[in-house]
C-alpha cells in the first residue's frame, strides 16, 4: 500500500480475501469459545438476587422473559428474585447502541436494555 496520500490505491493493494475470511472465522470462533466459558463457568449452584427496574409504559411494568441453558424465567419488575447467575450474565450482554451528537460528530454509545441490580445471595 502506498504511503503517499496522493498515490492511487489499486485492487492489488487490497488484502487477500481468503486471509480476511480466515481472520473473521477465527474472531467468531474466539467469541463463541469465550461465551461458552461464561455459560459453563456459571453452575446451577451459583445464585444471585436480581431486581429488574420498572420502566415507562405498560411494557416497562411487565415481567421480563429470560432463557438460558434450557431454563426459562419470567422475572417480575421492581422486586428481588433469586435466580441462576447466568441470567445476570444475559442482562449484562443485552445492550443497544444510541448515537449522540458531540461537537457535530455522531458518537455511538452502548446502553443497557434493562435497568437492573444484582446482589449476592446471603
Amino acid at each position: 500500500m502506498s504511503k503517499n496520500s496522493s498515490d492511487v490505491t489499486t485492487l492489488d493493494d487490497a488484502p487477500d480475501v481468503a486471509d480476511t475470511k480466515a481472520t473473521a472465522a477465527a474472531k467468531k470462533a474466539s467469541a463463541q469459545e469465550a461465551s461458552k466459558e461464561l455459560v459453563e463457568g456459571s453452575t446451577k449452584k451459583d445464585r444471585i438476587l436480581l431486581k429488574i427496574n420498572a420502566g415507562e409504559g405498560e411494557e416497562g411494568r411487565s415481567a421480563v422473559f429470560l432463557s438460558a441453558d434450557g431454563k426459562n424465567v419470567h422475572i417480575p419488575r421492581g422486586e428481588f428474585h433469586e435466580v441462576d447467575a447466568i441470567f445476570g450474565l444475559l442482562l449484562e450482554g443485552m445492550v443497544y447502541t444510541i448515537y449522540e451528537n458531540v461537537n457535530g460528530e455522531m458518537v455511538p454509545r452502548s446502553v443497557p436494555r434493562y435497568g437492573y441490580i444484582i446482589k449476592p445471595v446471603a
